[in-house]
């Protein structure tokens, strides 16, 4: 659950720099759960290092849904899916190097 409220946040923070104000917490909550299950469901089908287009897909999907909720133009939400699922790699592998 914190790490919902994490990623809302971090996307929230990213659309405002963009668009110059937070959009609504409930849009930002759906942009979020779609993104993550999306990225989620196509890193797991897919076999081996074909896992990692799960995040251009997400990062496809992301554009899609930022710009239907968030009324963003595509290639501007495309650019925000792209640093969000960025920073959530990064984020990811400074945990990994913390942790092993």
């Amino acid at each position: 659950m914190l790490g919902i409220l994490i990623d809302v946040v971090l996307i929230g923070v990213i659309i405002a720099a963009m668009e110059g104000d937070f959009p609504e917490w409930l849009r930002l909550l759906g942009c979020v759960v779609v993104i993550s299950l999306t990225t989620f469901v196509v890193s797991t089908v897919l076999p081996g290092y074909w896992s990692l287009l799960g995040i251009v897909v997400g990062a496809l999907v992301g554009a899609v849904v930022i710009s239907a909720l968030c009324g963003m133009e595509i290639k501007r939400a495309g650019m925000a899916a792209g640093i969000y699922l960025g920073t959530k790699v990064a984020i990811s592998i400074a945990f990994l190097m913390l942790l092993s």
